[in-house]
């Protein structure tokens, strides 16, 4: 939760700078959570709309948009996201990867990035 608490005042403080995607991939721990123990199928595009608008509704980023993996997990498996990962990308080109959560991923590494970014003269 604390990285959520980070994530959303990171987005305030950089809206301005950057569009923030959030893409709901699968979940590591499923039977972890007692909220998704009332979807029927998360391996399912059905049962992962739902876990993302579970997130969505609990951790309360409305202004966010939020992508959902399909079912082969081609996000996921394309960025290397499990179980979380940040990046910056500038004009479809990836210019920032974070480390693989949990233990590398640094919502303070990807500030530093978008500091330098907002001090970037605009052409």
């Amino acid at each position: 939760m604390k990285k959520i608490i980070k994530f959303k005042k990171l987005i305030e403080t950089y809206k301005t700078v950057a569009d923030f995607v959030v893409v709901y991939i699968q979940e590591a721990h499923p039977n972890d959570d007692p909220n998704l123990s009332d979807i029927p199928n998360l391996m399912s595009a059905e049962g992962r709309l739902a876990a993302a608008q579970l997130f969505r509704e609990n951790v309360k980023i409305d202004d966010v948009t939020i992508l959902v993996d399909n079912v082969a997990n081609e996000a996921n498996l394309s960025y290397g996201a499990m179980p979380d990962r940040l990046y910056g990308i500038v004009d479809k080109k990836i210019k920032f990867v974070g480390g693989t959560g949990p233990f590398h991923y640094k919502i303070s590494k990807v500030e530093k990035w978008l500091k330098r970014q907002q001090n970037k003269p605009k052409f």
